[in-house]
């Protein structure tokens, strides 16, 4: 997603992107909020985002300023299709976002290496909300999608939050492609034919009774065999 920078045009940012992702709700004024709502009805496949709740300070200045806190502003000024963090999220966010149909991408990595909370993943989950997980700041969180569901699942359980590793699988596959209501994540028929295959043989994998949890604790980029991006096999560098 492109982030507006000052004057920025989000015609011109959205014709080199795949939507506009907001940094928080004191980046929005009613033109930007209008111009970014109108792209997005009448373009296919525009997507709008915006972080929030990452922090309780951020919670704090949007009460002070607002009257109401982040989440339901952004909801209020934006036609969102997900939220970014909502970590300190409370019950009435979440049933804000149920409500209207909005996904949340939560960053575990991102939170504890700025001394934030592990987001309530089991409580986004129960909801019955598309939950995502991402990386939120590669410069200190490597985009390594192994990584992330293993750490999610290692801090979920540290954290009393009871989470099934098909749900942290499907948070990086399926849900981020219902989230922007595309044809991707899933292998269905009228689906972009993208997948991975993985390696059985392999140690972290052979002899799993639950592949799972195989998966998304165990396994890692080494395990991949093969790769298909819409119906064709990508060739890595030095693959067999």
């Amino acid at each position: 997603l492109g982030r507006p920078y000052n004057k920025d045009s989000l015609v011109e940012i959205s014709q080199q992107s795949d939507g506009i992702g907001f940094p928080n709700v004191f980046s929005l004024d009613d033109a930007l909020c209008e111009e970014a709502n109108l792209l997005k009805a009448n373009k296919a496949g525009q997507v709008n985002a915006i972080h929030v709740s990452e922090s309780l300070e951020v919670i704090s200045q949007s009460l002070a300023f607002y009257g109401r806190r982040d989440i339901e502003v952004a909801i209020e000024q934006l036609d969102l299709d997900f939220v970014i963090h909502a970590t300190y999220a409370d019950e009435n966010d979440l049933q804000s976002l149920k409500k209207n149909n909005i996904g949340v991408v939560c960053c575990p990595l991102s939170n504890l290496y700025n001394g934030l909370d592990f987001p309530p993943l089991e409580a986004i989950i129960n909801k019955g909300i598309l939950l995502g997980l991402g990386t939120d700041n590669v410069f200190c969180c490597n985009p390594d999608p192994f990584r992330l569901m293993a750490f999610s699942l290692y801090n979920a359980r540290s954290t009393k939050q009871h989470l099934s590793p098909k749900d942290i699988l499907k948070a990086l596959t399926v849900n981020p492609g219902l989230m922007i209501q595309r044809k991707i994540g899933q292998l269905s028929v009228g689906y972009s034919g993208d997948f991975l295959g993985f390696d059985l043989n392999c140690s972290n994998l052979s002899f799993s009774k639950d592949f799972y949890t195989a998966l998304t604790m165990r396994a890692t980029p080494a395990d991949i065999s093969f790769q298909m991006y819409k119906g064709r096999l990508v060739k890595w560098e030095n693959q067999k």
